[in-house]
């Protein structure tokens, strides 16, 4: 084969090295593949350069195999760990042309799950006629390949062949392969295009697409800077943002100021492209709290009809309760009679259609709900009870402590992967008379109203959960500010049973939501809540490894299933990434009869305890969701236990799985755990919050440690939670005050 020869930017020949920093361009036959990452498109291989000489190169781009032909354009650098490297912008691969050369590259693996067996399939089915058979799916079936395998084939070559100037451009501005497959699949041969002329176009149209890579390729097309369409997509993609910190809604002059710190322009054109927006629907402006606020129109919507759907329940049952029944109850459940604040709670709830039964860890509010049920099952046999709680965890506990059978909110609402809706709505409601909804702190407002979809308007609805504890993760505050509102009514539990006499665990949670430093003493027998204070970050989390390796272990917990630490943040010594990896090497380390698979920069292994990390629909499985690593299959795949039910994860489904050992503090709520080590130090001095701080500790049943810097603990204590940007509390409020106003007589 005759490769063009291309006029390199600088001389090679052995003995010659490139000054660093001169760009050039090299080409040449790849002699080895010494590092390939299909996900992204990363490789490391040798080639022998057009020319003469060895040499190393690295880079995104087209995948390929030794024999290929291979450009880069890049620089020459000396990496501390590897030595003398080419590193390329990109990595060009040129297209095999014959029957042999497709053959080769068909069996070097750059199509995930084919290799030698396929090729030699193939040539053996087509000979020479191979270039044309490949990009025909309904051949390569004849040939005798399944319909899947076939049109990942076939996919794949032609994002190979047709779409090379897209992947091309895309490596050009730091992307790769899998946007050019989703701008594939969204745009067909229209992608590069679009890309062109509307680059911010797919980070509003496809998941998955964000803001600053769209910004990335408009600028490299010379886009200015102050452009009003990076204006606008500017000011969309950061009402996003303020939406995943819990917000519904910006302050507009905070929102102005914010895009154009962030692009680096005046806030005056921001501000046109703001009004642009407003008057296009885009976005609404309106009053909250005396100022002017923005909301995404559909997040509005979204608020409105919530607090509609609401408020037009909320009222008396006008139910008769029996004197006695709420003591009778508890009897015949075996519950101790209820304290008085216990017992009006249960008798508020029966009598409201809409109720809020609130109270920190340990005052009640499990054998209130029981009690409750109870009731409401004396009072009518037939009545149909739905548990539900937003998380896996949540709902497997509520499971355990009333008797009853609970589900996730999702589970309940039944997903649909082909509409991609929820199958339970105003159409097909859930058939319930009284639901209960456990953790109710993290409902956002999105799963509150498609719940309230699914509902029968006689449904009655009781909110239970601690509003004292960390909001939802979605944008919204729904538990406090249906309490803020005065629009719902609602008990609240302020004694504390759980804990026995002697115990700290209670006391110290109160303190700490009460602004006050907790007084800690070093770990001894008969105490539930020990301090371990240390100098730095990195003598924390040496400190919290020994306790989960070590310590703990020998009071009789099982740092696997027992044991539960937690860490404000990632990063970092005292982060969950390193607390992760240091677990892992001494509660599940490497060994021969324990398989493994790397994912990225994650190692799992059999037995490992890992964590969903995000909502999966279609395996089923939902952000906060804990198991154990039960079977690793290859390198590419492996199956999670979770709590009885297995589920295999391959491929980019690994991207939403951790390990476990040590997760967030925002990832326990929902759950509780026999012991608990809590990390708290300056190096998430940006997250340190009073509510985050009584969450972690208050996620323990037996025993707490809280390990760290008595200072970052003095900081997270003095820090009140800021709250958020909503507006359900105001219009619940103005609901009932327009309800309560006098009506004016009618004229004579």
């Amino acid at each position: 084969m005759t490769h063009r020869r291309i006029q390199l930017g600088l001389p090679l020949f052995d003995g010659y090295e490139a000054p660093a920093d001169a760009p050039s361009k090299v080409a040449g036959v790849c002699q080895a593949v010494l590092y390939a990452d299909l996900q992204t498109g990363f490789s490391v291989a040798e080639l022998l350069f057009d020319g003469g000489g060895k040499g190393v190169v690295a880079g995104k781009g087209d995948p390929f195999s030794p024999g290929d032909w291979v450009e880069a354009e890049g620089r020459w650098e000396t990496d501390s760990r590897f030595g003398r490297q080419f590193k390329a912008s990109y990595l060009r691969a040129r297209v095999p042309e014959t029957a042999e050369g497709i053959a080769r590259y068909v069996a070097s693996g750059a199509i995930p799950g084919i290799g030698a067996k396929t090729a030699e399939r193939l040539l053996q089915a087509f000979g020479e006629r191979l270039p044309e058979a490949i990009a025909s799916s309904p051949a390569l079936v004849a040939a005798g390949l399944t319909e899947e395998r076939a049109k990942a084939l076939t996919e794949h070559w032609k994002m190979r062949t047709r779409h090379g100037r897209l992947l091309s451009f895309l490596y050009s501005v730091g992307a790769g392969p899998a946007l050019a497959r989703r701008l594939l699949d969204a745009y067909g041969e229209e992608a590069y295009r679009i890309l062109l002329v509307d680059p911010y176009r797919p980070a509003r149209e496809i998941h998955g697409v964000g803001f600053r890579t769209a910004d990335r390729i408009a600028l490299s097309q010379g886009m200015a800077k102050d452009a009003p369409a990076r204006l606008r997509a500017a000011l969309v993609h950061e009402m996003g943002e303020i939406e995943r910190e819990g917000h519904c809604a910006a302050p507009r002059m905070g929102l102005i100021a914010r895009v154009a710190k962030e692009l680096v322009v005046r806030e005056a054109p921001v501000e046109e492209e703001l009004e642009r927006l407003l008057v296009q629907g885009d976005l609404v402006e309106e009053r909250l709290g005396g100022r002017p606020v923005i909301w995404r129109t559909v997040v509005r919507q979204a608020e409105i009809e919530v607090a509609e759907s609401l408020f037009a329940r909320v009222g008396p049952t006008g139910e008769e309760i029996p004197d006695g029944l709420v003591g009778r109850t508890a009897i015949a459940l075996g519950l101790p009679p209820l304290d008085p604040g216990q017992a009006a709670a249960v008798r508020l709830l029966l009598a409201e259609r809409v109720s809020v039964l609130t109270g920190n860890p340990g005052t009640g509010k499990t054998s209130t709900v029981s009690v409750l049920l109870g009731c409401l099952r004396a009072l009518d046999p037939r009545v149909r009870i739905l548990l539900a709680a937003p998380t896996g965890r949540a709902a497997k506990r509520l499971t355990e402590q009333t008797g009853m059978e609970a589900a996730t909110i999702h589970r309940l609402l039944v997903w649909s992967p082909e509409t991609r809706r929820f199958t339970k709505g105003l159409e097909d409601p859930l058939a319930c008379d009284v639901i209960v909804i456990d953790e109710s702190s993290m409902l956002d407002l999105f799963l509150l109203r498609d719940l309230l979809r699914a509902l029968p308007p006689s449904c009655r609805i009781v909110f239970v959960g601690d509003v004292d504890q960390l909001p939802s993760v979605g944008a919204g505050s729904v538990l406090a500010d249906l309490i803020r509102s005065k629009a719902v009514p609602v008990a609240r539990l302020t004694r504390i049973f759980r804990q026995g006499a002697g115990s700290q665990i209670a006391a110290v949670s109160q303190r700490i939501n009460a602004g006050q430093m907790p007084r800690l003493k070093a770990p001894k027998l008969g105490s539930d809540m020990w301090g371990i204070w240390t100098e730095t970050p990195a003598e924390a989390a040496e400190a919290a490894i020994r306790l989960a390796t070590e310590r703990l272990p020998e009071e009789g917990f099982d740092p696997l299933r027992d044991l539960q630490v937690l860490a404000p943040g990632h990063q970092g010594e005292a982060g969950v990434g390193a607390l992760n990896r240091a677990l892992q090497a001494r509660l599940n380390p490497p060994s021969p009869e324990r398989p493994e698979i790397t994912w990225k920069d994650r190692t799992f292994r059999l037995g490992d305890r890992v964590i969903q990390t995000s909502n999966s629909y279609e395996l089923d499985v939902f952000n906060g969701d804990i198991g154990f690593v039960v079977e690793v299959e290859g390198t590419q795949a492996l199956s999670v236990d979770f709590d009885g039910r297995v589920v295999r994860y391959e491929g980019s489904d690994l991207m939403d799985l951790q390990l476990a050992y040590a997760i967030t503090i925002h990832k326990s709520q929902g759950s509780e755990f026999p012991a608990v080590i809590v990390l708290c130090t300056t190096q998430h001095f940006l997250m340190l919050r009073r509510n985050l701080l009584y969450t972690g500790i208050s996620r323990a049943r037996r025993l707490c440690a809280l390990v760290g810097q008595q200072r970052a603990v003095g900081i997270a204590v003095r820090r009140a939670d800021v709250g958020r940007t909503t507006g359900l509390a105001s219009r619940l409020s103005a609901m009932a005050l327009a309800r309560d106003l006098p009506r004016p007589s009618p004229a004579p």
